[in-house]
């Protein structure tokens, strides 16, 4: 069983972890982090894609409306606004 890591899973673990990779790598620590079920991996990454489309976005993400804590992105220099310009 092997967790789908796509580019919003490796932009959500850049920026709310800080964490940077290969496909590779950035799977293995998730399928370490998580339990091994398909049911749990099809929930994560159905969660990773719906916040990367509504919230994290890859240009303008509205960091305000961010419900992950702590996100490292959020709390750098994107924090004291919404990102949106």
């Amino acid at each position: 069983m092997i967790l789908p890591v796509d580019a919003y899973t490796m932009r959500m673990m850049k920026r709310v972890e800080g964490r940077k990779g290969t496909y590779d790598t950035i799977q293995n620590y998730l399928q370490e982090c998580l339990p091994r079920t398909l049911e749990i991996y099809r929930e994560f990454h159905a969660l990773v894609v719906k916040h990367s489309k509504r919230t994290c976005l890859k240009k303008k993400p509205h960091c305000l409306n961010c419900t992950v804590h702590p996100c490292n992105y959020r709390s750098e220099s994107n924090w004291g606004s919404d990102r949106t310009v």
